[in-house]
């Protein structure tokens, strides 16, 4: 699952072969699945693109194999043209290409039997039941308490939701336990992916070798915390996931950061990622302004409040007791004249990012697309919802956000 970030021990080479080997059969299954249906692609454009994309991601993954395996490994997506350019492969020679990568690697090693304390129960009858257990039993003591170690100041509500006017002279976070909040070891890999995106949704994402290590790093982290791995057995309990925890992190990879088009042949410009914990900006066709979209996480509001470029404009509906669950109504400024707004956003106020990765992650595997899930957050009730993107190569996550009730 390091994906051969750590040095070439016998421990990090092991899980780094897992994360190839899951990625490899992953693609070679869906290649398959395209091949034999009744509609593959067929646009020399298109198959190209998506070539490249494999290629691009086998070289992530083997980044600090050995010289003999790489060289190896070359040699197979080389032989039926994946490395030409443009690629010169087919489908059906990608597909030949992951299979002889997975005759170079070893077998796969058993994964380690799964703590007891993850392992779901009666509750995984109910969604709504998971997300109690998850936020009861592995959220009670990461996350950061409202009015003790978070300080809210919500101040006025929100006037007008598509304009900028301000009745809240002062920031909506006004105090923040930065010891205990940069105790969790997934903050710091969460926080060093917000500056990896460009908001624009008409600018393709350029994605450097530094941003994909702080990727594979941050899923690897993930993958150790007691909500990433609770979620997988239940997901597996539901038969939405595989059991291999290397193969399952194969697909959340793409399930939340493979960039996809939102124009049809467009610039790869988004990603579930980018969308639900970083924003987006979309311009209106019809008027030409732009608005912000997505933009779902505290921490991210934080960061950029703290910067000065959230300008918080007041809050909007009603507030529960201890303000945990706040739905907001902001601008977030970039380097243009424009002022772009959010309407509103629900954020869950002090979560960790291991338990709304976790939530978004249930949602997206075990929900259908456009369901809405209501559920409660200890006094709070929200209703979870999800939107899925289908592109050749499976689907991602457009949106998953949380709405009070």
């Amino acid at each position: 699952r390091s994906c051969f970030l750590l040095p070439a021990s016998s421990s990090s080479m092991g899980r780094g072969r897992g994360a190839l080997r899951a990625y490899v059969t992953n693609t070679k299954e869906k290649l398959e699945k395209l091949l034999a249906s009744d509609d593959p692609p067929t646009a020399e454009e298109e198959i190209q693109n998506i070539v490249k994309s494999v290629v691009l991601s086998v070289k992530r993954l083997c980044s600090a194999a050995p010289a003999t395996v790489k060289s190896q490994i070359k040699e197979a997506v080389e032989a039926p043209g994946c490395l030409a350019d443009p690629p010169t492969a087919d489908l059906a020679g990608l597909r030949d290409a992951m299979e002889a990568i997975e005759g170079i690697l070893p077998p796969a090693e058993p994964e380690e039997q799964e703590k007891a304390d993850v392992t779901p129960g009666p509750e995984i009858e109910s969604f709504a039941a998971v997300v109690a257990r998850m936020w009861e039993e592995f959220e009670d003591k990461s996350r950061l308490v409202v009015g003790h170690d978070l300080k809210l100041s919500p101040q006025g509500r929100a006037t007008d939701l598509h304009g900028l006017s301000d009745r809240c002279p002062h920031p909506l976070i006004v105090g923040l336990n930065e010891e205990k909040f940069h105790s969790r070891p997934l903050t710091a890999k969460f926080l060093a992916l917000l500056d990896n995106y460009d908001r624009d949704t008409d600018a393709a994402e350029v994605v450097t070798a530094q941003e994909k290590r702080e990727m594979d790093e941050f899923l690897d982290a993930l993958s150790e915390t007691p909500h990433f791995r609770y979620v997988h057995q239940v997901l597996v309990k539901w038969k939405c996931a595989p059991e291999s925890m290397d193969r399952f992190i194969a697909e959340v990879y793409n399930a939340w950061f493979a960039n996809y088009s939102l124009s049809g042949r467009g610039p790869k410009s988004s990603s579930g990622f980018e969308h639900v914990f970083v924003g987006e900006e979309k311009k209106d066709r019809n008027t030409g302004e732009s608005s912000i979209i997505g933009f779902h996480n505290w921490i991210q509001f934080w960061a950029q409040e703290r910067a000065g470029k959230v300008n918080y404009l007041g809050y909007v509906g009603h507030l529960d007791g201890d303000d945990s669950v706040v739905s907001v109504h902001f601008q977030w400024d970039d380097d243009d004249a424009e002022k772009e707004v959010k309407p509103v956003s629900t954020l869950l106020m002090g979560t960790s990012i291991a338990f709304e990765l976790a939530l978004g992650t249930l949602a997206f595997f075990g929900l259908q697309d456009g369901e809405v899930a209501p559920c409660q957050l200890g006094p709070h009730h929200v209703s979870v919802n999800v939107h899925k993107w289908r592109s050749r190569l499976g689907q991602q996550i457009r949106t998953v956000y949380l709405e009070a009730r």
